[in-house]
């Protein structure tokens, strides 16, 4: 394997890379995608995919068992758009215009994948008994929106 990362590698660095390349072939993805979905899997954490590229998210949101969320934060005097925008997001673009998965699949990874990976019982479903927030919206028309400028502005 070749080094090319900057400075001298070390044993963990240079197993990490190597870990990262064979998950990667194995999975048929890139390392990075590879690696951030290993991550997904094997640790009950969230993680962020913002700051990846367009292919590496598409390659992560594409896994079955990635839940997808905000980081948001609804108090902050002026919030990221994604507060507003990242569940329209998944609706209009990656179910409706990329179709990367279905409308059910992304409400699910919005819902009930999150509630179960995480212990929250009776939550993300809509069954008699269970505690539910119900949002009704037009999957043909919803759109993130928001921007630096107006992050609250209506999907």
């Amino acid at each position: 394997m070749e080094w090319v990362g900057s400075g001298p590698p070390n044993l963990s660095t240079a197993i990490f890379h190597a870990g990262r390349a064979f998950i990667a072939s194995d999975v048929s993805m890139s390392p990075p995608a590879a690696t951030w979905m290993r991550l997904g899997v094997s640790c009950p954490q969230a993680r962020s995919i913002s700051s990846s590229t367009k292919g590496t998210s598409g390659a992560i949101l594409a896994y079955e068992h990635t839940m997808i969320g905000s980081d948001g934060l609804p108090h902050d005097r002026h919030p990221h758009p994604r507060l507003w925008g990242a569940f329209p997001r998944v609706v209009g673009h990656y179910v409706r215009e990329v179709a990367l998965f279905s409308l059910e699949d992304a409400v699910r990874r919005m819902t009930s994948l999150p509630a179960q990976r995480f212990g929250f019982e009776d939550r993300g479903v809509l069954r008699e008994g269970a505690y539910a927030d119900a949002v009704v919206f037009d999957p043909d028309r919803v759109s993130d929106v928001g921007d630096f400028v107006d992050p609250a502005c209506p999907a």
